[in-house]
């Protein structure tokens, strides 16, 4: 009698536990670009990513972030593990088969012990739907020129009068043609004149950290590249482009800190991020300088501007003082609303 009651109790708990287990190492195929999508928002010293399954149905997504000692422990909060999530979800594979996503930090508190901190973040209709939608329908305008030789871009209520002097940047059928500023604006190709040209929010978001979406770009010169002797590219007068990127930060100097410390495992600090200003708008940038194939310093100014979902680089390539005056001038035609 015992042992009947001993079997039928060990059935009863088979049938009310709950088996869990967790899948750790490469448990989606495009792991590794889903994590380089993680540091873009959150820079972390390891990516775990695992799935934990709970009766071979019920599956939730962990992330599990190693920050840097020097991370800021009030910013690993809330907010910034539905960033995490976030700046990878429309490109996850089979993303209704999670029920929860979870994401841990860990970073180290005291020279033994290390902090863990939790958020669980269900996954409900509501945003299963609105991923959906993002993914298929939504997109932006990519901006286009119009009489004048002015760049039009209606979604970002955002212009840039365009002066004589420069060129026209085009890539076509494999080949780089320069028109310069102040010709025929009929010469251009159709669909750089077409005002219901777009790109959706998906395209934006595969860009790679560091990349961005070319809507324009201008030369000073009908040659951006030349190259020395040894094959090495050789600066070749100013260059300014245009791009636009998916908006994943709350302003953009935490976009150009992050960014820095994607590409360069190194802090921006705060006073090297500096306010521009081109026609009537203000930029928040940076800019740094390296020699070229011939020895020449070239300075590089990156500066931005957050609209509601998308971001937008200018992007300035320059030698000299005069020729950063040359640059002024010609984006003085730039403007907001």
């Amino acid at each position: 009698m015992n042992k009947r009651l001993l079997i039928c109790c060990i059935i009863s708990c088979l049938l009310s536990c709950n088996f869990t287990r967790e899948q750790h190492g490469q448990v989606l195929v495009n792991q590794p670009l889903i994590e380089s999508y993680i540091q873009a928002v959150q820079p972390a010293e390891n990516i775990d990513i695992s799935i934990q399954t709970t009766n071979d149905h019920d599956s939730i997504l962990i992330v599990k972030l190693k920050v840097g000692p020097k991370t800021p422990l009030d910013s690993l909060n809330a907010e910034r593990a539905k960033l995490v999530i976030a700046s990878f979800i429309t490109i996850l594979p089979s993303m209704r088969t999670y029920s929860a996503y979870k994401v841990i930090f860990l970073k180290k508190d005291g020279a033994i012990s290390t902090r863990s901190i939790e958020y669980l973040l269900p996954m409900t209709a509501e945003l299963v739907s609105r991923v959906t939608n993002f993914k298929d329908t939504t997109k932006t305008t990519m901006g286009y020129m119009a009489e004048g030789w002015t760049y039009i871009n209606k979604d970002l209520n955002f212009s840039a009068a365009l002066n004589p002097g420069w060129h026209f940047v085009s890539d076509e059928n494999d080949s780089t043609v320069f028109y310069p500023i102040g010709s025929d604006l009929n010469q251009l190709p159709q669909y750089r004149l077409d005002s219901d040209r777009k790109v959706t929010y998906l395209t934006l978001s595969h860009l790679a950290p560091g990349s961005d979406y070319t809507v324009l770009s201008i030369s000073k010169n009908d040659s951006v590249l030349k190259r020395s002797a040894k094959g090495r590219p050789v600066y070749w007068g100013p260059v300014v482009t245009f791009g636009l990127v998916m908006n994943l930060f709350h302003s953009e100097d935490e976009y150009l800190q992050n960014l820095n410390e994607t590409l360069y495992d190194k802090k921006l600090p705060f006073s090297q991020i500096k306010t521009y200003r081109f026609g009537n708008a203000d930029f928040r940038g940076y800019e740094f300088s390296s020699p070229d194939g011939s020895g020449k310093l070239v300075h590089f100014l990156m500066v931005i501007k957050q609209f509601r979902r998308v971001t937008l680089i200018i992007r300035i390539v320059y030698s000299s003082a005069k020729e950063f005056e040359e640059v002024t001038q010609e984006l003085s035609g730039v403007k907001m609303g």
